[in-house]
């Protein structure tokens, strides 16, 4: 019995969001089958790897969160040309099995740019918890 493409990269979507390939959203991959993080970036990985699919212009942001964990701070999004913040980009099962026939990623992003802010993030919990310490410590020492 053969399987075919489509199942195929189901399954090994499946293999890296922890699911079975029958709880895989086939028409957002991503964003319904919960795939983000090192996860959604593994499982890219894996797919370029095993289809040879030259990913020159992927916009990742555009389409999952690639923090870890996913969903704590968001770092990074594209805002359109109205100012706005753009929604999330899903991937379909279709989209991945025509990128991996053509060899390459095809999909049209709209005219946007991208907002990082990772290095702020990252710096505000560990200022938060230090002015939390400098704070109540002195006065809980106090009563």
């Amino acid at each position: 019995m053969t399987v075919d493409l489509a199942e195929k990269i189901l399954r090994l979507a499946a293999e890296h969001s922890g699911r079975r390939p029958e709880q895989v959203d086939r028409a957002d991959i991503f964003g319904a089958g919960k795939l983000a993080g090192d996860d959604a970036d593994e499982f890219l990985d894996a797919f370029i790897q095993t289809y040879g699919v030259d990913f020159t212009g992927f916009r990742d942001y555009l389409h999952y969160d690639g923090n870890e964990p996913p969903g704590w701070f968001r770092t990074s999004w594209g805002v359109g040309t109205d100012g706005k913040r753009l929604a999330i980009v899903p991937i379909s099962l279709t989209d991945l099995v025509r990128a991996a026939k053509s060899g390459k990623w095809q999909m049209e992003y709209p005219a946007h740019r991208l907002v990082d802010r990772g290095r702020i993030y990252f710096w505000i919990f560990p200022l938060v918890v230090l002015c939390f310490v400098l704070l109540i410590a002195p006065w809980r020492a106090s009563h």
